[in-house]
């Protein structure tokens, strides 16, 4: 019963536009070093019992529940920000160490998108689109280890 009432509840709230819409980056050039691996909560709204745990690669499909949902990372900004001007959200990257991580991840039922939203690391406050009732929060980033970078672990915060 339960899967059958997510699936719906899912369904229903998915298929409405996501709010934000993500331009071209500004401030830093895309000169970051992009995550090996990341480990996502997924959670719902409706449902507080319904929670997962992933550890996921950029640009990879990975299947929430067994719902036939599935989702994929297709943006990684370091220090995600927002800039607001005559009306207009700019969405970027003010450097390129990972201060305030973000991911855009879009949802897919039956290979179709049907939502995208963005995932941060602040601890207890994921973040939701207004149509959707799916969340996701990033627990951690694997960086790898390169000259130019620093490589490693990014815990998520515990604000």
């Amino acid at each position: 019963m339960r899967r059958t009432t997510l699936r719906v509840a899912i369904a229903c709230t998915l298929l409405l536009p996501c709010v934000f819409s993500v331009t071209a980056a500004q401030g830093v050039d895309s000169g970051w070093v992009d995550p090996d691996s990341v480990t996502l909560k997924v959670g719902h709204r409706l449902y507080p019992d319904f929670a997962e745990e992933l550890t996921v690669e950029l640009n990879e499909r990975f299947a929430i529940s067994d719902e036939g949902f599935e989702a994929v990372i297709t943006r990684h900004l370091p220090d995600f920000a927002i800039q607001i001007k005559d009306g207009e959200k700019k969405i970027f990257s003010k450097s390129t160490e990972p201060l305030n991580p973000a991911l855009w991840i879009v949802v897919y039922e039956d290979s179709v998108a049907v939502d995208s939203v963005w995932a941060f690391s602040v601890k207890g406050a994921p973040h939701y689109s207004r149509t959707s009732y799916i969340f996701f929060e990033i627990l951690g980033i694997e960086y790898p280890d390169t000259s130019e970078k620093k490589g490693g672990k990014m815990e998520g915060k515990k604000e």
